[in-house]
């Protein structure tokens, strides 16, 4: 095991491991629909999804998403990051 934290972008090689981590640590049911997400936003170019590797072990993603009407046609005004 390397003492070395790596950050770097999500690619859909990492998709298994990051939704293991997600059931693992996460009070969701272990719907599909994260798992989908992960797939659908890792090459959308306005999600933005990092992994933590400790040596070879995941141990944390996170994920920024810009949901505008020409990332998401479904909206007609953008979303910038509005408590709810």
């Amino acid at each position: 095991m390397s003492d070395i934290l790596k950050i770097e972008k999500m690619t859909a090689d990492d998709i298994d491991a990051v939704y293991t981590l997600h059931l693992n640590n996460s009070d969701d049911d272990p719907n599909e629909y994260v798992y989908d997400w992960l797939n659908e936003t890792v090459d959308d170019p306005f999600g933005y999804l990092f992994t933590a590797y400790w040596g070879d072990e995941l141990v944390a993603y996170c994920g920024i998403y810009h949901n505008t009407p020409i990332s998401n046609p479904e909206i007609s005004i953008p979303d910038y990051c509005n408590p709810h």
